[in-house]
């Protein structure tokens, strides 16, 4: 094959790459974009203590995402379950359906490998840990405060058991600030709640969003810590207002901008993923 052939081939297979990249990009962002966090929603304004700390760590900025479904079809996904999986209790299902998708399970694998060099990069597991719970029969009981996902690369430090708003709460990283650290973000938390249409104010939904009691909202959130804390404002209640997006931190070279926007495809794939894998 000639030189030229092997130039064009080569173009034209870049050129096929990134147009689907692109339109994987482009169908990603029209279905799930970022929203702001309600402050409801902030680990920091809950009455309880996490797992990990003696307190919920401070967070600079947060994004949301969610997927909107009938709620009677997700009624019928919850009736098909099995037993195995908790009679499939919502919030149990959509964090199964999360955690359980291709590339986590490729990070747990990783993680395991370069644990077992003796290269570890997760922090060693507190005393009450557990893996992932299963019982006598080898059936899968469901997450548990404590519970570590992907190797150790997540705990769970809360889970609410609710009906109507069940939420799992997971740590990643470190969630105390240092300046010396390599990347603007040093750790956080990780959010999976259902939540119906009324639980999120306007300004955290699209303009053309309606209100239904018919649909509920399949809701991830990425909760992050800042090297170097930063100067928040605060709305009428004395709460914090998070930033939105990450390209708001200040002091962000190229490798973090780049770093952040990696973050969020990454985290709309997840989603999709999970949304696809729950037969949504």
């Amino acid at each position: 094959m000639s030189r030229r052939s092997i130039l064009s081939l080569s173009t034209a297979a870049a050129f096929l790459a990134s147009s689907y990249l692109y339109y994987q990009h482009t169908r990603l962002s029209n279905l799930y974009p970022t929203f702001s966090v309600p402050s409801v929603l902030n680990p920091r304004n809950r009455s309880d203590r996490p797992f990990t700390t003696d307190q919920w760590a401070r967070s600079d900025v947060a994004n949301l995402w969610y997927f909107r479904v009938p709620r009677k079809t997700l009624e019928a996904k919850l009736s098909s379950q099995t037993q195995s999986r908790k009679d499939g209790e919502a919030g149990e299902l959509w964090a199964r359906a999360f955690w359980g998708s291709w590339p986590l399970r490729l990070e747990n694998g990783i993680i395991g490998l370069v644990t077992k060099l003796g290269m570890g990069i997760v922090s060693p597991p507190r005393e009450g840990s557990r893996g992932e719970k299963f019982d006598e029969d080898g059936r899968w009981n469901g997450y548990q405060k404590g519970t570590r996902l992907v190797n150790g690369g997540f705990t769970v430090e809360a889970v609410d058991i609710s009906s109507s708003k069940p939420r799992h709460i997971s740590r990643w990283g470190s969630v105390t600030p240092s300046p010396s650290a390599p990347f603007f973000i040093v750790g956080g938390y990780h959010t999976l709640t259902i939540l119906p249409t009324s639980a999120l104010p306007s300004t955290s939904l699209p303009p053309s969003t309606e209100v239904s009691t018919d649909d509920v909202l399949l809701v991830f959130i990425s909760h992050a810590v800042h090297r170097t804390p930063i100067s928040l404002q605060t709305n009428a209640q004395g709460e914090e207002e998070l930033l939105s997006e990450l390209d708001q931190l200040p002091n962000l070279d190229w490798k973090d901008r780049l770093l952040g926007k990696f973050h969020e495809e990454y985290s709309r794939i997840l989603i999709d993923l999970a949304v696809r894998r729950m037969g949504l």
